[in-house]
């Protein structure tokens, strides 16, 4: 279904019926990869905004990764194997290749921004809500680091950076791995690296 800003409508349907796939990409030019089919694939279409059509595979198969950046320059990252990976693999438009992995494996996890500035945050390790995390990661289109976490952990939630960095982030809804769902978002606003300066006086 495709939304116009005011209502949602049904237009061609995904040649494989999958779910929890990760995705990447507008409206006109999207990608849609991994998930159940049943079994976990490796599966990967690319959408025009009227058809889907089969684009290459990723190396990994995998379930509940997270997707972000744009159709030619996407980016899929952790997800489940079927066991808990940090395996990430870039995409160009024309294949997948596999890059730095995440510090932390996870899946059920969310994301967002560019290929070469994103964010993912949030996810699982094992099961259970102890193992349910706030950690949040930025890739910088080589390599990831450790970045603010978010307050609330959850798993299955659902973020984004827009398509062109991770400066302007937002996570919503979710799971805490055990009672009720999560209705509270949370904002990430980006980092600073200018030095906090302060005069010093005796006294």
């Amino acid at each position: 279904e495709e939304y116009d800003g005011s209502s949602w409508t049904s237009v061609n349907t995904i040649p494989t019926a999958t779910w929890a796939a990760a995705g990447a990409g507008s409206q006109t030019a999207a990608l849609m990869f991994s998930g159940n089919a049943p079994g976990i694939v490796a599966t990967t279409f690319s959408y025009d905004g009227t058809n889907y059509s089969s684009a290459p595979s990723l190396n990994t198969a995998r379930t509940y990764s997270t997707g972000f950046g744009i159709q030619t320059a996407a980016l899929c990252a952790g997800g489940n194997t079927p066991s808990k990976t940090g395996a990430t693999e870039e995409y160009n438009g024309s294949g997948w290749t596999s890059s730095g992995s995440m510090i932390t494996a996870r899946d059920s996890l969310c994301g967002g921004g560019a290929q070469t500035d994103g964010l993912v945050f949030t996810g699982t390790t094992g099961p259970g809500a102890p193992n349910v995390l706030t950690v949040t990661e930025g890739y910088d289109g080589t390599a990831w680091s450790t970045r603010p976490n978010v307050s609330t952990a959850r798993i299955f939630a659902e973020g984004t950076g827009g398509t062109t960095s991770s400066a302007a982030a937002i996570i919503y809804g979710g799971a805490p791995g055990g009672g009720p769902f999560i209705a509270n978002s949370e904002e990430f606003t980006g980092e600073t690296s200018a030095a906090n300066i302060a005069d010093f006086t005796t006294s």
